[in-house]
């Protein structure tokens, strides 16, 4: 029993390992470091044992193998893929089987504290499902828009409270296959909500684009931001201007709005409609977790305690025995293997969750996502990188004139830089000097500051704006009643 319990915890620590590493990997804490190198080498592994695979079809080259192995694969790292949540349902709703239907009925506990392990289980699922079927934000593509217009048109007149089945958007869903969320001008000002910035997010470089448009889209400020939006780049594969904090996501081959990242164990992308319930789903997971790591806790310490084994001794017969560590692991393995299991991996998977849903209220609390983290990475590294420190208070000057016109909240470390004195007349500032390279990294370390305020508008409005993402819709309308905007 000792051995298969050995091998049960050392396959749950291998799966803790691997998960850690697959979620945390990449991130800005880790990617520089052991972990991210282990990333590496785990994304990289596939790749490493199918060419070894394939070099017995060249004789042993390694290279060819790997050329191989890599355009057998290219379907199936370029597509979505489907193993990853299952990876997720045979692990942790396997796991959730065992708490729920065979150590929870034999915990002595009331009926609200068996009801709340049961709902956090549920709820935890549910918004798992909601992260992977809910529309992240698609932006519609230039060849959808004709068919989107028409559908809401259909919509509108058709009588309220009648079921037309020959008509409507439900009958275009059905002859068309596509059913679309907002109407064209629900999601033109959900596309234009946030600025153009010329940092960040790319300007539009046509020059005829403004021109096509009419004058009041042209000055069309965001509801919110009460700024000038203006255009941002075209998307070569959807054909429409992509919005600002968007980006076409390879995996799903579509545009996404407040795109973070394409998240594999949901099989989808964690963006503007998404992002609410993937940080709950952590959230929840984690504190199902934990409640689980301390029912099965208390489920062992009863059966300890009824069997006069708790507090490092057991009684029996009148006769008192000291119990050791070892004694307990003993215990638990004969008559509680599935609960010390569950401990061992609610535990390690608990402590995994609450990491990655604190990474990512780091960015919430800025009201960025991590596809912005790092294009502003890049930003001030380019900025810091100029061939001179010239160049490099230049732009950076610039960047604070632009975030000052268009933040939400204003430059604070930027307005306080001081022009460099001439590598000529100071020592220390040329070019690979030390006080050159201090120079770089404080301009990239108040470029990097400032950049996070673009969207900022306080923890308590970063907040609402993930988690109600489309209230924009409300305010924008009371705005085009009053100024009887048309779109």
């Amino acid at each position: 029993m000792m051995l298969i319990f050995g091998i049960v915890l050392s396959v749950i620590s291998l799966i803790a390992v691997f998960m850690y590493i697959i979620i945390m990997g990449p991130t800005r804490y880790h990617k520089d470091g052991f972990v991210g190198k282990l990333y590496k080498v785990l994304v990289a592994l596939p790749t490493i044992i199918g060419g070894c695979c394939c070099s017995v079809c060249f004789k042993g080259n390694q290279k060819k193998g790997r050329e191989m192995w890599k355009r057998s694969c290219s379907g199936c790292c370029s597509e979505k893929n489907i193993l990853m949540p299952l990876f997720y349902i045979g692990v942790v709703w396997t796991a959730e089987y065992f708490y729920l239907f065979r150590s929870l009925p034999h915990l002595e506990a009331t009926l609200l504290s068996k009801f709340v392990s049961w709902a956090l289980v549920i709820l935890s699922e549910v918004l798992w499902l909601l992260s992977c079927f809910s529309n992240p934000g698609i932006v519609t593509r230039e060849g959808d828009q004709e068919l989107q217009k028409l559908q809401y048109e259909e919509q509108s007149a058709k009588p309220k409270g009648k079921g037309d089945k020959k008509g409507g958007p439900h009958h275009q869903k059905k002859k068309n296959g596509k059913k679309f969320l907002f109407s064209p001008e629900e999601e033109y000002i959900l596309n234009r909500r946030y600025v153009v910035d010329g940092v960040v997010h790319a300007l539009n470089g046509n020059a005829d684009l403004e021109e096509e448009m009419e004058e009041w889209e042209r000055d069309y400020r965001s509801p919110e931001y009460r700024v000038r939006v203006g255009f941002g780049q075209q998307c070569t594969s959807c054909r429409v201007t992509r919005p600002a904090r968007s980006r076409h996501c390879r995996m799903c081959d579509n545009c996404v709005r407040r795109y973070d990242h394409h998240c594999p164990w949901i099989y989808n992308d964690v963006a503007e409609g998404t992002h609410r319930y993937f940080l709950s789903f952590l959230l929840c997971h984690a504190i199902s977790c934990t409640w689980s790591t301390w029912d099965s806790y208390t489920l062992i310490k009863q059966f300890l305690v009824k069997h006069n084994a708790w507090g490092w001794r057991l009684i029996r017969y009148g006769r008192e025995h000291p119990l050791k560590l070892f004694d307990y692991v003993a215990i638990v393995v004969s008559y509680h293997l599935v609960t010390g299991c569950l401990i061992f991996f609610t535990f390690c998977i608990g402590i995994i969750l609450y990491a990655f849903w604190s990474y990512q209220m780091s960015f919430v609390r800025h009201n960025i996502t991590m596809n912005d983290y790092i294009k502003m990475e890049d930003a001030s590294m380019f900025i810091a990188g100029l061939p001179s420190l010239d160049l490099v208070y230049r732009e950076a000057s610039r960047v604070r004139q632009r975030l000052e016109a268009v933040a939400a909240r204003k430059p604070r470390k930027l307005p306080s830089l001081e022009e460099p004195p001439l590598p000529m007349t100071a020592k220390g500032y040329e070019e690979g000097g030390r006080k050159n390279k201090q120079y770089r990294k404080k301009v990239r370390k108040m470029v990097m500051y400032d950049l996070k305020g673009l969207y900022d508008r306080g923890l308590w409005n970063n907040i609402m704006e993930v988690y109600f993402p489309y209230r924009i819709l409300k305010t924008a309308k009371k705005d085009m009643e009053n100024n009887e905007m048309r779109l």
